[in-house]
């Protein structure tokens, strides 16, 4: 009996080990964020996203930038709080102060965003060909 709860708390482990890869895997196969060239940058400041509107084409990024001392921010795809318009915009993970996150955007169209933590301050990306 002892045997098979020591396999069943592997088989646990396990599973929550590969759960939370998913969760916080960041794109696998694609470019390292230092690789990438920002198109616009956003600074998130404790008034809210600076520009809060903007349009790039089709496979450029855009760097979301940190630029408070002390507050964390979290920039993600509509609708709050389960960013399902566009759940790869999202980098699952408040930015720290002083910290970045570049998504590069793979898909046409109006993409409204939030932040996560602060979900009043919004913004609006255009993506187009």
């Amino acid at each position: 009996m002892h045997k098979k709860t020591i396999i069943i708390s592997a088989v646990v482990v396990l599973a929550l080990a590969a759960i939370a890869a998913l969760v916080f895997s960041k794109g696998g196969d694609k470019a390292p964020a230092a690789d990438i060239v920002p198109t616009v940058t956003i600074s998130m400041t404790k008034d809210g996203f600076s520009p809060n509107t903007s349009s790039i084409k089709l496979g450029e990024a855009v760097m979301f930038r940190n630029d408070t001392a002390s507050d964390f921010f979290w920039p993600a795809s509509d609708l709050h709080p389960t960013h399902e318009l566009y759940p790869e915009f999202d980098p699952r993970m408040p930015i720290e102060p002083g910290g970045s996150w570049t998504f590069v955007f793979e898909r046409v169209g109006n993409w409204s965003y939030h932040d996560h933590l602060y979900a009043r301050k919004k913004g609006l990306i255009t993506v187009t060909q």
